[in-house]
């Protein structure tokens, strides 16, 4: 993942922190059911924020496809920009798919020249060839 998305984990896990404090652990009904969703959050994070990778740009720029970069593939003579995510909750907009999808997990890990076959549902493959990778603009923001 890219250091900006690595900052906004961060960010996410600080107030999460302090909203679980707010909460106590004491409530019953809604308020734990609020506490243990605010927690298992919390246990993503960390576990994510423990697991990173986090790549950084060369002179050109990023060489190498990760969550939090924007990638240009080209399929036969067709050209697709894909923003990758962390999580499917975080990618519910067109062109943005998450790091655990198929497309995904064939792209994450692929450096600029490097093909990737995703295999549809109907079992046809499709062959992803890796143009160029930039930072998520919203993320550098």
């Amino acid at each position: 993942m890219t250091e900006a998305l690595l900052r906004a984990v961060e960010v996410e896990l600080t107030e999460l922190r302090a909203e679980r404090a707010k909460l106590g652990s004491d409530g019953h009904g809604a308020a734990a059911d609020a506490h243990a969703a605010v927690t298992s959050r919390i246990n993503e994070l960390e576990h994510t924020h423990e697991t990173a990778v986090v790549v950084h740009p060369g002179a050109d720029g990023y060489d190498t496809v990760a969550v939090g970069t924007t990638v240009t593939v080209e399929e036969g003579d067709r050209s697709r920009t894909y923003r990758i995510v962390l999580e499917r909750g975080d990618a519910p907009v067109v062109g943005t798919v998450s790091a655990t999808s198929p497309v995904g997990r064939a792209l994450v890990g692929r450096a600029v020249g490097d093909a990737a076959t995703v295999t549809r549902p109907d079992g046809r493959a499709r062959r992803l060839t890796v143009r160029g990778v930039v930072a998520d603009a919203a993320l550098d923001a």
